[in-house]
């Protein structure tokens, strides 16, 4: 790895493999450039609370129900 104020690079067997402009602000945040995600990653982009709302609707009342419980308590960003 290199690490300069603008940059990070990635080095593999002295090649670049990777370089990509740092971010400057809130510790943890990131940056994807979603043309560089596998294709089973893309699809995760699609996990929003309006597309599960929408697929709950092809699987039954009680998943709805389950669904809104999860995105109305926001349980997935309690632990």
């Amino acid at each position: 790895m290199r690490l300069t104020t603008d940059l990070i690079e990635v080095y593999f067997k002295e090649a670049r493999i990777a370089s990509h402009k740092r971010l400057n602000g809130e510790i943890g945040q990131y940056s994807t450039n979603i043309d560089h995600m596998p294709d089973n990653h893309r699809l995760y982009l699609e996990h929003n609370p309006e597309n599960n709302r929408k697929w709950t609707e092809t699987i039954g009342t009680s998943m709805e129900q389950f669904v809104s419980y999860i995105l109305e308590m926001n349980v997935e960003k309690k632990h």
